[in-house]
């Protein structure tokens, strides 16, 4: 499914925020999504992240999500496939990156609590359009 012009600049958005996460020099081990065109993305439990970084002893999984589409079904399973990638992760250290529209900032919150294990040690954010940030 072609992703809208929202969803394009949110991807961006949250390519800037995980690069700050990461050292500058691995920058290039990032791997964005191309809307499924033939590319070299990881699936985690069926699912592929809109970006992925995995070298050396961090992992970091992203998804951004439009207003309308953030606490979907589809959405809700893609959250949980990649938490449990993280909380899985025992040869990195993980960190999960939610990116949001501004006004969905706080309900995202919300449903990533109630996933993300009591006893987690990965690293998980909220991220939203208007440049809030969030560590759960």
């Amino acid at each position: 499914m072609a992703e809208g012009p929202e969803h394009k600049e949110f991807v961006k958005k949250m390519y800037e925020f995980i690069c700050s996460l990461i050292p500058k020099d691995n920058v290039k081990f990032i791997v964005v999504d191309n809307e499924g065109i033939a590319s070299p993305e990881p699936i985690f439990y069926g699912v592929i992240p809109d970006i992925s970084y995995n070298f050396k002893d961090v992992m970091v999984l992203g998804e951004a999500k439009s207003k309308k589409d953030f606490d979907r079904p589809h959405s809700l399973r893609q959250y949980k496939a990649y938490i449990e990638t993280c909380e899985n992760n025992s040869n990195a250290h993980s960190i999960f990156v939610l990116y949001v529209h501004w006004d969905a900032f706080l309900s995202a919150q919300t449903i990533l609590r109630k996933m993300i294990p009591y006893n987690s040690i990965c690293d998980y954010y909220v991220v939203a359009s208007n440049g809030r940030s969030c560590k759960l």
